[in-house]
């Protein structure tokens, strides 16, 4: 059961040369700029920061995610980050009471400022899917606040069906953050929040700051900024890699070069943020990884997983981005994605790297090692370590 949610969490959002940028600086004063979504005629204001920043949670469900706290009217809910979808969804009230779970329910009954989206026949529903059955509903536009951002009406689906894998999760919906080619939203397809509110914004990205801590001097906490890229998260240079958005909406980088212990790959990854624990890479890579790591051994279920003695030390783990931005190393200490078993005298733990064919993903180890900035209108990552504890905020 154990190795089944580690690779339902691990799939979650496998739904299917550039100058650095520049640091944004908060403006003084009183500014309401409204930018009008033609399509959707959304209506969303410039706050006089002109950037957003919300607090993120490290959530231990059945593998690590980071969710953020939103504000539905004066409902608070706590959503998935994922960059691998791009729908905005919460769980509502209308969920029968065998899909309710742990989560709190957004009740659009108690709203002064919501809008159902459609009338009778016409009303906008949404049907999202991930690797495995996620959640359908209807559309509505509430006023929505993430972080310190002056509250907006937003489109925002409402679940009335979760498929099984979600209903015991310690999240109340997602938050999608790809493209909006990817959001299934219907009859009208909806920008993504990101979308919706970049042109109110000092800089058209969002940036990730997730720190699991190393239990010593580093403290667990991380950071979702909307706007502007704050150079005290991070240390030594920005990387930066353009991303292919064409295909499918998704963040994927072309072209990654993976080699180890001889074994050579180029695979195009997915970076998705609410993709659990595992980076996924071609099973000969994976296999070469495990191969050097005293002890590890593959599991004996359907999944085969790799898992090793939870005291080996693990091998860093390099990747090189042949379409530019050079090449990041992945320290071996994020190679471990937790106790696989707790038998005494050696329990396994199960490795975070693990094999797949075709294209591969980046999750929470890649997220946990980097302070990653996405670039909404000029589609790429920029990618660098987190800065040192001492050095927070400092910059």
């Amino acid at each position: 059961m154990r190795a089944f949610q580690l690779l339902a969490l691990a799939l979650l959002g496998s739904y299917t040369g550039t100058a650095a940028l520049p640091v944004a600086t908060h403006v003084q004063g009183p500014i309401t700029v409204l930018r009008a979504d033609t399509q959707r005629g959304e209506c969303v204001p410039r706050s006089s920061k002109r950037w957003i920043t919300a607090s993120a949670q490290r959530i231990e469900g059945v593998g690590p995610v980071w969710a953020t706290t939103v504000t539905l009217g004066d409902q608070h809910l706590s959503v998935l980050i994922d960059t691998g979808s791009a729908d905005f969804w919460v769980t509502g009230t209308e969920l029968p009471e065998s899909q309710r779970g742990p989560h709190r329910l957004y009740d659009s009954s108690r709203s002064t400022s919501v809008e159902e989206q459609g009338q009778g026949a016409e009303t906008e529903t949404f049907r999202v899917d991930y690797a495995f059955p996620g959640a359908s509903g209807h559309v509505v536009r509430e006023r929505v606040a993430v972080g310190d951002m002056t509250p907006a009406p937003v489109p925002v689906g409402v679940a009335t069906k979760i498929g099984p894998f979600l209903v015991d999760q310690p999240f109340d919906g997602v938050m999608g953050l790809a493209f909006k080619s990817m959001n299934t939203f219907r009859p009208n397809q909806s920008p993504t929040f990101m979308e919706l509110i970049q042109d109110s914004l000092d800089l058209p990205v969002f940036t990730i700051n997730f720190v699991a801590g190393d239990g010593k001097d580093q403290q667990q906490g991380g950071t979702l900024e909307f706007g502007r890229i704050d150079h005290s998260q991070y240390s030594g240079e920005l990387v930066v890699v353009p991303v292919n958005n064409r295909t499918d909406g998704s963040w994927t980088v072309d072209s990654v070069w993976l080699s180890v212990n001889g074994v050579s790959v180029v695979q195009d990854m997915l970076v998705d943020t609410g993709g659990g624990h595992f980076m996924r890479v071609h099973p000969s890579i994976a296999d070469a990884y495990w191969s050097q790591i005293q002890g590890s051994r593959r599991s004996d279920d359907k999944h085969g997983y790799w898992g090793f003695p939870c005291d080996a030390p693990l091998l860093d783990f390099k990747l090189k981005f042949l379409n530019g931005g050079g090449e990041v190393v992945i320290p071996g200490r994020f190679m471990n994605a937790g106790k696989l078993t707790d038998g005494a005298p050696d329990p396994l733990c199960t490795g975070a790297l693990q094999g797949r064919h075709g294209r591969g993903s980046v999750a929470a180890l890649f997220f946990e090692a980097f302070f990653v900035v996405f670039n909404q209108a000029d589609p790429s990552i920029s990618i660098a370590p987190h800065a040192k504890p001492s050095t927070q905020g400092e910059r």
